[in-house]
């Protein structure tokens, strides 16, 4: 498990977001991001390669790509819906290893068009 050390000055950069609803037959593009991506599945059912691992993702789920982490969708899906968030993070470390059950993160965003601030806890187990 990787685990994402954010440092007391570091600062949270949102870049992108939305919300993804297939058409339809659905398999998720060969992608390697430059930034970390949220993803929170609203519905369906899809699964991924992330790096060398197999993942299947589900209504309710929710995971972090990291910045080089290849991804592609391992076979076609239908009716999948899920909020997608990209960010960077400055000043930040990244740990592996298995010393706790789950992480927290807590995200502050300004959205670009917008005063309002953003806040989201997710946990990634």
């Amino acid at each position: 498990m990787r685990y994402i050390v954010k440092k007391e000055n570091a600062e949270t950069i949102y870049i992108s977001g939305g919300i993804f609803v297939s058409n339809g037959k659905w398999t998720h593009p060969k992608m390697i991001l430059d930034d970390y991506e949220l993803v929170i599945v609203l519905k369906g059912r899809f699964q991924m390669r992330i790096g060398q691992a197999r993942k299947e993702f589900l209504e309710g789920d929710c995971f972090i790509l990291f910045p080089g982490e290849e991804h592609i969708g391992i076979e076609a899906a239908w009716d999948v819906s899920f909020y997608w968030l990209h960010f960077r993070i400055r000043d930040v470390e990244v740990l592996e290893g298995d010393t706790a059950d789950s992480l927290v993160i807590n995200l502050a965003f300004y959205a670009a068009d917008s005063v309002e601030k953003i806040y989201m806890t997710v946990t990634v187990s």
